[in-house]
């Protein structure tokens, strides 16, 4: 819960450790998004935007 403020949504990839999202979702107050089946390269590319946005934000 401390980190509440910094959370707005959460991307996941389709693994069993998600399968409590909706808890974590309400707890936090966060949309949660997944990404398609089958297109592996959907979360990495949303880990490596996600990346370059707190590279950019720490720099401001």
């Amino acid at each position: 819960m401390p980190y509440k403020k910094y959370v707005h949504t959460i991307t996941a990839d389709n693994d069993q450790k998600f399968v409590h999202h909706e808890k974590i979702a309400k707890a936090l107050d966060v949309e949660v998004y997944f990404a398609h089946p089958y297109f592996s390269w959907d979360l990495g590319i949303n880990k490596n935007i996600n990346e370059l946005l707190r590279q950019y934000l720490l720099r401001i």
